[in-house]
C-alpha cells in the first residue's frame, strides 16, 4: 500500500504508521525513540 504523505500532516502519518505496524503508543515510541539513538 503506499500512503502519499504530501496530503496528511504529520501527526498523522505517525498514527498511520503506528497502526499498520499493529503497535501500541507506547511500542511505536520506543522503537522510534530506539531508531532516532541509533542514527547519533
Amino acid at each position: 500500500m503506499k500512503l502519499k504523505a504530501n496530503k496528511y500532516e504529520p501527526k498523522d502519518i505517525m498514527k498511520i504508521v503506528r497502526e499498520w505496524t499493529n503497535k501500541t503508543q507506547k511500542e511505536f515510541r520506543e522503537d522510534v525513540k530506539k531508531s532516532n539513538e541509533d542514527e547519533k
